[in-house]
């Protein structure tokens, strides 16, 4: 755990009433931006309790592949417009599902960095083009036609500086697609899922909303845009009742109603 306490990540006030106290922890709300976050979290949050991952991996290799994953997949491929080649980056690759969604694609060029050793084990099981560590420009030349960061801002110290080094490494008229948890789901009003998922200060030490995002992104001059029911993608064997939960959900957030994980992405002008 830092022994000194962080400032507001996206407006840098330090100033703040606490929200709640889990363990040692403190989950505060900024009193300059409202942003809410973790003020003294350990200092690496992405590898908490990852011992079993390799065992529940081979438990889930016959998963069927998570909606939103599907959803940047084809959001993704409509941007190619028909492109021999189209660069794809991917900042913390997980466990690779996504990425072995995308290395399918023969037009797409995949390349992934993920921090955390058991996951990028994992990654390279999967084949994929993974370097191990976290993020850094210097150690990706080129610039990419959509960069990816699939549940991952909620974990890191600074997220506005991670979103400028990802711009910068971004082609003019690239995408940044972004998926984080939300501060407003709707879900935390059930005591079980709330338990689990929502406050988790051991490793998620960010609470995003929507209109923090678009915040950062009109910062660093890029629009931002909720998944839209054109980039919709069905997995077979779908139950019709989820169908339509995931339904509403993407016409909900097309209206700025975010009522469960927030799924945007940001064009650079």
């Amino acid at each position: 755990m830092n022994k000194k306490n962080r400032i507001c990540p996206l407006c840098e006030s330090d100033t703040y009433k606490v929200v709640k106290r889990i363990n040692k922890f403190k989950i505060v709300q900024c009193r300059g931006c409202c942003f809410v976050y973790v003020v003294n979290p350990f200092s690496i949050t992405y590898n908490y309790n990852e011992c079993n991952e390799l065992q529940d991996e081979s438990v889930k290799k016959n998963a069927h592949p998570r909606y939103r994953h599907l959803q940047m997949v084809k959001l993704i491929t409509q941007k190619c417009n028909g492109r021999k080649e189209y660069s794809v980056l991917e900042i913390g690759s997980g466990k690779g599902e996504l990425g072995h969604l995308l290395s399918k694609e023969p037009n797409i060029m995949y390349q992934g960095f993920e921090p955390s050793h058991i996951r990028y084990t994992l990654c390279k099981k999967k084949n994929l083009s993974v370097t191990y560590g976290q993020f850094e420009p210097s150690k990706y030349t080129n610039k990419a036609d959509a960069i990816i960061m699939d549940n991952v801002l909620e974990h890191v110290m600074e997220p506005t500086q991670l979103i400028k080094e990802t711009i910068d490494s971004l082609n003019k008229g690239g995408i940044l697609i972004i998926a984080v948890p939300n501060v407003h789901d709707v879900r935390r009003f059930f005591p079980k899922w709330r338990k689990r998922h929502y406050y988790q200060p051991h490793c998620h030490i960010n609470y995003f909303k929507t209109q923090d995002l678009k915040k950062m992104f009109r910062r660093h001059n890029l629009s931002f845009h909720p998944f839209a029911l054109s980039s919709f993608s069905l997995k077979a064997g779908t139950p019709f009742l989820k169908i339509m939960l995931y339904l509403c959900k993407i016409m909900l957030d097309s209206l700025n109603i975010s009522c469960s994980g927030i799924y945007c992405y940001g064009i650079k002008k």
